[in-house]
Order: structure tokens, then C-alpha cells, then sequence
């Protein structure tokens, strides 16, 4: 980078590049085996406070600072950097890309830096921010989130290329689902059934229909009086965190995985009396427990956004994956299509 360009760089793209390094030194796989690779660069973002602390005193403003706070630039900045061919900010289509052959591999990162206040009281003004100073997911008492600042990276690869290079391989994304709620009765307001439906697509993906199979749910606990019983009701039927919130839960999932352990949730008193917890089919874990012994090291994240957006991944342990495997060859497009996608 130029020196104009290090001048005028938001943080948030900087601690990225900083991430898209430390996975690939996570993984053991050396930077110029990725440079000038067709490699996948996916990253979420949303707020962008060091854009308006700069742009408050116009007389120091510099045209580079339009790349170096752009939010198109958050992705492309590391593709520039890195030495990479390629972008696509359609998620679906970076599945799709990943399974099919098109891209070896792919960065997918979140990053969420909070630098000023005016964003965090416009937050406020909605309800969506606790009066008070804990988060209280699935409790009686909840008012409301954290926000949080969260810089996120994982690498992607197909396991079949995860196993023919030798990686070392966390995890292995067994299904997972991408849907939108459509029209309710407010934006920002969670729906039980598309909720539910997403679910339902994330194990039809995996091709695992046993819902049982799964010993642990990480939900996204947005702490709300509303969004908690909803995800609960669409759980049964089958920590907000804004733009890194889904890729910290997968992260911390990993870890607990890895760890035999599950996590509890933290600031819960007494139980919210709308949770629907199917007469004990469901638990709201308030301490950590070790991993079920009759249950395969196997989880599942739900996320969802305060527009409307809905995510669930299954997570599973690479032991499982000659279980299922299911590599087929695709004779129109005339390559393997590998259903399963590793975390490195």
C-alpha cells in the first residue's frame, strides 16, 4: 500500500487484511500458495464510523478516502492485497463457486468496528439496545442487546481439496440455508415460520433429516422479549451482533466442539414464559455441559438479521464426514460436486 492509502484506511479494512493473514498462518498454508489464485473474498459489513469521524472536518479531506473508507472496498481491498482474482457478493453464489469447482477456496470475514456514538443512539431509538448493562437472552428480563465489535475470517475450502493437500481441517460445514422473511408485520421483526422454513432447508441440504442428530443449537439470542420465543418456536417445530455475529458463533461453536463442551448462557434469572420449549425437547443451557456421549459431535448455528435476513449452518467433525459423504459427479457440468465445505 501507498502511504496515501495507509493515511487514509478505515481500521476495520486493516484488522481485516490483518485476519485474512492470521487464518491462512492458522490453517499452515503459506501466503504466495494463495496470491494470484481465482480465491473467493466474502466479507459482511455494517456501519462505517470512521467514514463520519473523517468526513466531520471537510478542509482535511483527501480523495484516496474513498477507497480507504469505501464500503465496496471492504472486500476488494483484500483481493487487491492479497493477490487475488476474485469477488462475488451474492452469498449464495459463493456456496455454489466453492462446490462446484469455480474457486479453490474463499475468505469469508465480517467486521464490525463501533467508533462513534451516532450510530449506536440511532440503534437505541428503536429499542433494539439494553436500558441496562447485561444482555439477558431467553430470560424474563429482556430488553434488548450488546453491540459488539467483531472482526471475523474464515477459510473455506471443499474437503475433498482439504484432504488431498493435507490442511488441517476444523470443521466441516455439513448444510446450510440462506432465505429472507418476506413481508410481516414490521422489518425488523423475526418470523416463526420463515425461520422455521430455513431450518428445514440447512438439514435437507446436509441430507441429515434426523433433527436428533444435532446435540447443540447456537441461537442467536438476540435478548428482545420478541425475537427469543420466536426462535425458540421455529427451533422446536423442526448474541445479536450485527455484521461478525454469525461468524462469531460459528467460531465459538468450533471451539466448543473441539473442547467436548457446551457452552451455558449467561445472564439468565428466570426463564421468559414464552419460550416454547416443547416440554423439554428443548433447554436453555445456563452452564457448561459436557457434549452428550450418545450424541456425534455435531451443531448447528442460527443467525438472522434485523432486516429480514435469515442464516443456518450445520457444523460437523471431520469424523463424520466418510459417514455422509456423498461426492457425485455432475455429468452436464463434468466435475465433482463435493456437499461438503471444511473450515481451515
Amino acid at each position: 500500500m501507498t502511504s496515501a492509502d495507509v493515511q487514509t484506511l478505515d481500521p476495520q479494512q486493516r484488522q481485516l487484511l490483518e485476519c485474512c493473514y492470521e487464518a491462512l498462518e492458522c490453517g499452515g498454508i503459506p501466503l504466495n500458495q494463495v496470491a494470484n489464485t481465482m480465491t473467493g473474498v466474502y466479507i459482511g459489513n455494517f456501519a462505517s464510523d470512521y467514514e463520519s469521524l473523517a468526513f466531520k472536518e471537510p478542509e482535511k479531506i483527501q480523495g484516496m478516502q474513498v477507497l480507504g473508507m469505501g464500503r465496496t472496498t471492504v472486500s476488494n481491498r483484500r483481493q487487491h492485497e492479497h493477490g487475488l482474482f476474485l469477488h462475488n457478493v451474492c452469498r449464495p453464489l459463493r456456496r455454489a463457486a466453492l462446490r462446484n469447482g469455480e474457486i479453490p477456496a474463499a475468505f469469508v470475514g465480517g467486521v464490525n468496528l463501533i467508533l462513534t456514538l451516532e450510530y449506536h443512539f440511532a440503534i437505541g431509538q428503536i429499542g433494539a439496545l439494553f436500558p441496562t448493562a447485561m444482555c439477558h437472552a431467553f430470560d424474563a428480563s429482556a430488553d434488548g442487546y450488546a453491540r459488539g465489535k467483531s472482526i471475523n475470517v474464515l477459510y473455506l475450502k471443499r474437503v475433498s481439496n482439504a484432504l488431498r493437500d493435507g490442511d488441517p481441517i476444523r470443521r466441516i460445514i455439513r448444510g446450510v440455508s440462506l432465505t429472507a422473511i418476506g413481508k410481516n408485520n414490521g422489518i425488523t421483526l423475526p418470523g416463526a415460520m420463515a425461520q422455521e422454513l430455513y431450518i428445514r432447508k440447512a438439514y435437507e441440504h446436509s441430507g441429515l433429516i434426523d433433527y436428533n442428530a444435532v446435540g447443540f443449537v447456537e441461537c442467536h439470542g438476540t435478548g428482545t422479549p420478541i425475537g427469543d420465543p420466536i426462535e425458540t418456536t421455529a427451533i422446536a417445530n423442526v448474541g445479536h451482533g450485527e455484521a461478525g455475529s454469525a461468524l462469531t458463533s460459528i467460531i465459538k461453536v468450533v471451539f466448543a466442539m473441539e473442547k467436548g463442551l457446551i457452552p451455558g448462557t449467561i445472564g439468565i434469572n428466570r426463564l421468559n414464559p414464552s419460550l416454547d420449549l416443547r416440554r423439554g425437547c428443548l433447554a436453555v443451557v445456563t452452564k457448561n455441559n459436557p457434549w452428550p456421549a450418545n450424541k456425534a459431535k455435531r451443531a448447528s448455528v442460527n443467525s438472522t438479521g434485523y432486516g429480514g435476513a435469515n442464516g443456518h449452518v450445520e457444523l460437523e467433525t471431520i469424523e463424520e464426514y466418510p459417514k455422509g459423504s456423498n461426492v457425485r459427479l455432475d455429468t452436464q457440468a463434468q466435475f465433482c460436486v463435493d456437499p461438503y465445505t471444511s473450515i481451515l
